[in-house]
């Protein structure tokens, strides 16, 4: 668990925002997708692209390519862990894919809940 988490931590600190979040998606024990908080998405400019949707997307996106686990970290300028529970909106996202459960991080560890 520790590992994917740091591939999210690692993600995070490529976030061209202020709050820098990183996203990994688990699938068989495989990472499939990971991305960060950009201002950009694919095809052009997109109001808002969270790292957790990211991360969906480059994982394939599909209800055919769902299920799995979902690591989503925020790292502070000190490079600790923040709080970065997923917002409504990716919450959703991740039931219509059959996310089974979401691992987030906190400020203090890591936390999971299921979907």
């Amino acid at each position: 668990m520790r590992r994917f988490a740091k591939m999210a931590a690692d993600a995070a600190l490529q976030s061209e925002l202020q709050f820098t979040h990183g996203a990994v998606v688990v699938r068989n024990g495989k990472a499939v997708g990971r991305a960060a908080c950009n201002r950009y998405g694919k095809g052009g400019w997109e109001h808002s692209v969270h790292a957790e949707v990211a991360a969906l997307r480059e994982a394939g996106g599909r209800r055919s390519s769902s299920g799995g686990t979902l690591y989503v970290v925020r790292v502070g300028k000190d490079g600790s862990l923040r709080e970065s529970h997923p917002c409504p909106w990716c919450l959703g996202r991740m039931r219509q894919l059959n996310v089974h459960k979401c691992i987030y991080s906190t400020n203090d560890g890591l936390r999971c809940i299921k979907i």
